[in-house]
């Protein structure tokens, strides 16, 4: 069995400071193998259903997607008609 390994690119959104209300969003890559995708909680302390949260490498990257639709993509993907 092979360790293919796949690369996923999403938009990260980044606010620029705490006062400040302008944010920046810009794409990030992600292997799917090393992520780990959470529920985002706003200033307000509810479940956001815009953002979610990726941790990959001890970071934390606020995503513009739900959290079910970035989970999905944390799944192994299986291809008919590839393999042993």
């Amino acid at each position: 069995m092979s360790n293919w390994k796949m690369v996923i690119t999403l938009n990260c959104v980044s606010e620029l400071g705490p006062k400040s209300k302008k944010t920046v969003e810009y794409k990030k890559q992600f292997e799917t193998h090393q992520m780990l995708v959470e529920n985002y909680i706003n200033k307000n302390g509810t479940v956001s259903r815009k953002f979610c949260l990726v941790r990959q490498d001890g970071e934390y990257h606020k995503i513009k997607g739900r959290f079910e639709e970035i989970s999905k993509l944390n799944n192994k993907l299986i291809i008919k008609g590839f393999g042993n």
